[in-house]
């Protein structure tokens, strides 16, 4: 079972889950310990290269991922928040809490005929409700680009990243040629419009639209030792013409992985050695670029509308290790903040640890224990909110001594299950904890 102690938590993965029929027609995913863990066992069982593993999605279900991309996004992480479709295709939607975020993941888990692949093979999303950069992260070749989908989920966590998505089978697991762009196969995510992979990202791009936030997604690839001679890592926009009115991200990245790792070769379009591997063909860069929905398996981005916000990574073996990426990612897209709530009075200034906080149990069913403690005596006022904002509940205000701990009971009572964040304001400082209602 997954297990989270940081909080002082004791969290069961797959608790509310919708469990397969039985054990031996389920990959028991759910045993993992960690998300990397988790990310470990999904790609042992997705669909291998020549299996005919992939099974092509209705794309009337197209409606449907984009309904529990809205619901995951809003913090519904239970079995009860997935389309019935969904569920009856074997997937499980869950929620899983840290000592820093919280968390909502979706994944396929049902092997109905044993032969130790998922069924489908249509990919996992998960969403951090507590994102300190608006960056997604997108492995569109897990099996094919070795190393990639571990690269991934590590970069997710490390850098508190808003969402990663990873396809759910080998590129080439079918013989079919992609209906979308014939050079490429069928189960291709990079390639393909009828696929989980490029419904999610466009419905991540139109809940971006509704609420008017700009986020970046960053699509991690391999490439060969012999491809592009004398280039370690290229990165592009989704063409091989730079758009230098958006390629600030683009360049940063380039330049901070230069300035940590002086022996690289990173280039971009114009610069020598050439690359071949510029990603404008990709579907979900075209759409990230301005190419209508309906055009991006014929129609490249004009240059001109090239948004910036979609970067194509190509890097080769030795050039994967997530450790060696985080510091420049940190560097480039900057923290945002966590809750859109409003602040009285100067409490806006940073997060201090002036101002202590924790729950046990987190997660809880009827009944938990909020602790707060501060180094300095003070006024203090707790608040409920709820993921989109909105105050659902003054819990305390009063007094707090120094070095008195305050031991709050909290009740659930009237609320829904879901996940929401107490704020803990002092008088020059505040605090924020992420509380999980079952």
């Amino acid at each position: 079972m997954l297990r989270r102690l940081g909080m002082a938590t004791v969290f069961v993965f797959g608790g509310l889950l919708v469990q397969p029929a039985t054990a031996s027609s389920s990959i028991p995913c759910d045993e993992a310990e960690t998300l990397a863990a988790l990310i470990a066992c999904v790609l042992e069982g997705m669909p291998r290269a020549d299996t005919e593993g992939f099974v092509i999605p209705d794309p009337a279900l197209s409606t449907a991922w984009h309904a529990v991309v809205a619901a995951m996004r809003s913090g519904a992480c239970n079995a009860a928040d997935l389309p019935a479709v969904l569920a009856d295709a074997g997937y499980i939607l869950t929620d899983f809490v840290s000592d820093t975020a919280a968390y909502c993941v979706l994944y396929e888990g049902s092997d109905t005929n044993l032969d130790g692949s998922v069924d489908r093979g249509w990919g996992t999303l998960i969403v951090n409700l507590q994102p300190r950069r608006l960056v997604d992260i997108q492995i569109a070749h897990p099996l094919n680009d070795s190393n990639t989908g571990t690269q991934g989920i590590s970069l997710f966590e490390r850098t508190g990243a808003r969402a990663f998505l990873m396809a759910g089978t080998h590129r080439r697991a079918n013989a079919a040629t992609s209906t979308c762009q014939s050079s490429f196969k069928i189960a291709d995510a990079a390639h393909n419009t009828n696929l989980p992979f490029h419904w999610i990202a466009a419905a991540m791009q139109a809940e971006d639209s509704t609420r008017n936030v700009v986020a970046t997604s960053l699509q991690f690839h391999g490439m060969a030792s012999s491809s592009c001679v004398g280039v370690d890592v290229y990165l592009t926009q989704g063409s091989g013409t730079l758009a230098l009115d958006t390629a600030g991200a683009l360049m940063g990245l380039q330049t901070a992985l230069v300035d940590k790792w002086s022996t690289w070769q990173v280039t971009i379009p114009g610069d020598a050695p050439t690359c071949n591997l510029s990603g404008g063909s990709n579907v979900q860069g075209r759409l990230k670029n301005g190419v209508p929905a309906e055009q991006v398996c014929t129609q490249a981005a004009v240059v001109s509308d090239i948004s910036g916000t979609f970067i194509h990574i190509e890097q080769k073996i030795a050039f994967r290790d997530p450790l060696d990426w985080v510091g420049a990612l940190e560097e480039v897209f900057p923290e945002v903040q966590q809750v859109a709530i409003e602040q009285p009075g100067e409490v806006a200034e940073a997060m201090s640890q002036e101002v202590f906080g924790s729950v046990y149990p987190n997660p809880f069913g009827s009944q938990t224990t909020i602790f707060v403690e501060t180094h300095r005596s003070q006024t203090i006022v707790l608040t409920l909110y709820d993921l989109l904002g909105r105050q659902r509940r003054v819990v305390h205000e009063g007094w707090l001594r120094a070095g008195e701990p305050l031991r709050i009971p909290f009740y659930q009572t009237d609320l829904p299950a879901g996940f929401y964040v107490l704020h803990i304001v002092g008088e020059r400082q505040h605090h924020l904890l992420p509380l999980l209602a079952r």
